[in-house]
């Protein structure tokens, strides 16, 4: 009886947080696969390639994360504790536990709020990064995102928050224009984050890069100048991002 009881107590459990990389699924790294292979419960983000799903074992659960929350609400930090919650009781139910998150986990990935769960509730657990949306959106306009003396800085920023706002935490007087900027969920926001830089003293003809349905096979590039943003921009449905600075120069040369 007591081998018994040992051999429960050395059942680890462990979540697996995981970037899928976006859209492409070559882009998600082998030890990424690997894992995979072995999950059996797999938490996924909408926006993951459900190919990639073919990994993992026919006997496992998939939960589509938004099942979980609605991510639509504005209340979303109560919608993102019952993901929490949800990850913390599967991991208690199974040994392997896959928390599949699009592109790469620790930018803009929500990733802070499930690891805290995790530690409050001693689960193990292993953040295996993946390709983020800003390096396959330069790869597919051919660009680098920095270039000595033109772009030594590049800046993830969120672009959900309204820059136009009173309430804007984000300060735009200190962003270089020295710099690539990179706006993830931006669609809603295009014309008022150009507003804002120009504003800022950014020049009107600083070139930006539009890639929607970063990875997939259909994604599309929209280039132009801040100026013209919002005639270029019209009609672009999310998900996609936005890249401004110089480097784009480099894209419509090759345009």
């Amino acid at each position: 009886m007591n081998l018994l009881k040992n051999s429960k107590k050395s059942i680890k459990h462990k979540v697996y947080i995981i970037g899928a990389g976006p859209g492409d699924t070559e882009l998600i790294t082998l030890k990424g696969i690997n894992v995979l292979k072995k999950a059996e419960c797999v938490i996924y983000d909408y926006l993951v390639n459900k190919d990639i799903l073919e990994y993992v074992p026919i006997t496992t659960e998939l939960i589509n994360a938004d099942k979980a929350r609605n991510r639509y609400l504005d209340n979303f930090t109560k919608e993102q504790d019952k993901l929490n919650d949800l990850i913390v009781q599967k991991a208690k139910e199974y040994r392997t536990v896959v928390r599949l998150k699009n592109g790469d986990p620790t930018i803009f990935g929500r990733l802070n709020e499930e690891i805290q769960s995790l530690i409050k509730n001693k689960i193990d657990f292993e953040i295996i990064p993946g390709v983020t949306t800003a390096s396959s959106a330069a790869s597919f306009l051919k660009i680098g995102l920095t270039k000595t003396k033109v772009a030594p800085i590049v800046s993830f920023i969120a672009g959900h928050e309204n820059p136009l706002s009173k309430n804007s935490i984000i300060d735009f007087s200190k962003l270089s224009q020295k710099s690539t900027l990179v706006f993830y969920m931006a669609v809603e926001n295009l014309n008022n984050i150009a507003e804002k830089l120009i504003g800022e003293g950014w020049e009107k003809d600083t070139p930006f890069a539009i890639v929607e349905s970063v990875g997939f096979n259909y994604e599309k590039k929209h280039i132009g100048k801040l100026k013209n943003i919002k005639k270029i921009s019209n009609g672009i449905k999310p998900p996609a991002v936005l890249l401004i600075g110089d480097v784009i120069n480099y894209a419509i040369k090759k345009k």
